[in-house]
């Protein structure tokens, strides 16, 4: 049997579960694909779609306590609404989505673990290997995958607070007034992509016994703390690295690597480069 924890710890843990859904491969990439747009534009963009996400993901919750069904899921609610037509579409988005996912975490992280690791194998190797670890951690019990979350997410938090207190020496102000609407279109597919959590909605509410206050209360602190690491994390990014030059989001663009790669290669720290690769 699985104990049942306190109310108020157990909505602490769904919202950190939330808020490691959010802080994913996506933050990585995002402030490369801001650098473009400038942070300003980002601040917009990441509180409209932000708010957008958290809006849908009530609306989701809403339907999953209605149908209070422990097998509750988005093709049998498209069905619901829009016919088998809509059902089938919704698989099929659904496959595209999480293909894409998929790619970007399986890339994302062997560029981190190859280029800061210097690891010495093939990369079809690396990939595996990571592949094979977090697909364990994956078809976890999902009670206990959100336990063990919030832990990684603390973590995470920490380890932030590192990189952000040694970053933000390096910030140069006047980078962070760059602006250039005509990029936005980089931007706002990330933020989309990394505030998605909605596939998770269905076990929060089972876990959550159906109860609307306590769901809607977790998913806004997880969504919260997700924006406020988001912004902090772009912020810190856009402010250190120069949009063009040999170490610049530029760079990084077109090497197709994440921000901590070159932010690492300035700050030139070996404390900076433990944490960032955590």
């Amino acid at each position: 049997m699985y104990k049942q924890k306190p109310l108020l710890l157990l909505i602490l843990l769904t919202a950190f579960f939330i808020t490691g859904n959010l802080v994913g491969a996506g933050i990585l990439g995002l402030p490369i694909q801001a650098g473009f747009t400038g942070f300003f534009p980002f601040l917009l963009a990441v509180t409209l779609v932000g708010g957008a996400m958290l809006f849908t993901g009530a609306v989701l919750g809403d339907e999953a306590i209605l149908s209070k069904a422990p097998k509750f899921h988005y093709p049998s609610l498209y069905q619901k609404y829009l016919g088998t037509a809509g059902k089938w579409v919704a698989v099929a988005a659904a496959l595209i989505i999480y293909y894409g996912f998929i790619i970007a975490y399986l890339s994302g992280a062997t560029a981190v673990i190859e280029d800061l690791l210097r690891v010495d194998l093939p990369n079809a190797i690396v990939t595996l290997i990571f592949f094979v670890i977090v697909t364990g951690l994956t078809i976890m019990n999902p009670r206990v995958l959100r336990d063990y979350t919030a832990i990684l997410v603390l973590l995470l938090l920490a380890s932030l607070g590192v990189l952000v207190f040694m970053a933000e020496k390096h910030v140069v102000p006047g980078r962070l007034d760059y602006v250039d609407w005509r990029f936005m279109h980089l931007t706002v597919p990330i933020l989309v992509t990394a505030f998605s959590f909605h596939v998770i909605i269905p076990n929060i509410a089972k876990d959550l016994k159906w109860k609307k206050s306590t769901i809607m209360v977790a998913l806004f602190l997880g969504a919260l703390l997700g924006y406020a690491i988001t912004v902090l994390w772009v912020q810190v990014s856009l402010g250190v690295l120069p949009v063009e030059g040999k170490i610049s989001i530029s760079s990084a663009y077109y090497n197709n690597v994440p921000s901590t790669i070159p932010l690492s290669k300035i700050i030139k720290s070996p404390i900076f480069l433990n944490f960032s690769l955590f």
